[in-house]
């Protein structure tokens, strides 16, 4: 019921959602995006609306995206956000086609070996996508062999593996550009390597991800409607809270009265 309520919160994106923004707005047209979908089902409240968000960015620019996971449960989180994307483009007339502007690669084990040899070679890593298709077959891959090919990366990332595994085998071994999204309580150990420039941005939870859907003028994403059903929660503890200390404080006057 909340998450209908027509609320709408203002916002003031921090430079590290602004960096994610910026690095997705850097990109010429058909420039090539991976987005490594490192997260499930536990997180999925948190996670799942800044990769909406950002594959929503990305096809909506012209950007094509390669996408995968280090976790099993990566794969049909990356269909599904596929499938909700397209769909609101197309109510925006903008068509997007499987296979030439979005690959769904799947899971691939491995976690740090299975990064650097997706840098050296991604189809040696994944000889055919999600559904079984060799890459040889789909438009997007053609030409597609390495990091070299690939203009930013971005991981959804709740855990390990995850966004400090990409940061020391993928940025710093082939000085590819990195952005993340993060659950809340995983954001701030990456200021430290958001400050010396290693990542370009980073989202933070739930908060993280409705900052960019106001910059990207998605009002009515997921993350804002969270966000808003997040804020009636809070005011709702703290009318509580208040409503408890003003019984505590008539029961203690009076019980002062009494005496």
């Amino acid at each position: 019921m909340f998450l209908r309520l027509p609320v709408k919160l203002k916002y003031a994106p921090d430079e590290k959602t602004r960096g994610v923004y910026d690095a997705v707005e850097s990109l010429e047209p058909g420039t090539i995006v991976y987005i490594s979908a490192d997260y499930g089902p536990s997180t999925r409240a948190e996670l799942l609306p800044m990769h909406e968000a950002i594959v929503y960015h990305a096809l909506k620019r012209d950007l094509r995206i390669v996408s995968a996971a280090l976790w099993p449960d990566g794969p049909p989180l990356i269909d599904l956000v596929f499938g909700k994307i397209k769909a609101e483009l197309a109510e925006e007339g903008i068509q997007k086609e499987y296979g030439a502007d979005f690959v769904n690669l799947g899971y691939k084990a491995g976690n740090d070996v299975t990064i650097v040899k997706i840098g050296s070679s991604i189809p040696e890593t994944f000889p055919v996508d999600y559904n079984k298709t060799p890459l040889a077959s789909l438009p997007l891959m053609q030409g597609v062999k390495n990091f070299d090919q690939i203009g930013l990366l971005v991981d959804i990332s709740a855990g390990w593996p995850g966004v400090r595994e990409w940061l020391q085998q993928a940025q710093q071994r082939f000085k590819i550009r990195l952005v993340a999204g993060v659950t809340a309580v995983m954001a701030p150990d990456l200021y430290a390597f958001f400050q010396s420039k290693q990542i370009e941005g980073f989202l933070g939870g739930l908060a993280g991800a409705a900052e960019y859907e106001y910059l990207l003028g998605r009002l009515e994403g997921r993350a804002m409607a969270g966000m808003n059903v997040q804020s009636i929660a809070h005011f709702v503890i703290l009318g509580f809270i208040l409503f408890g200390n003003v019984l505590y404080y008539r029961q203690w006057r009076r019980s002062r009265l009494e005496r």
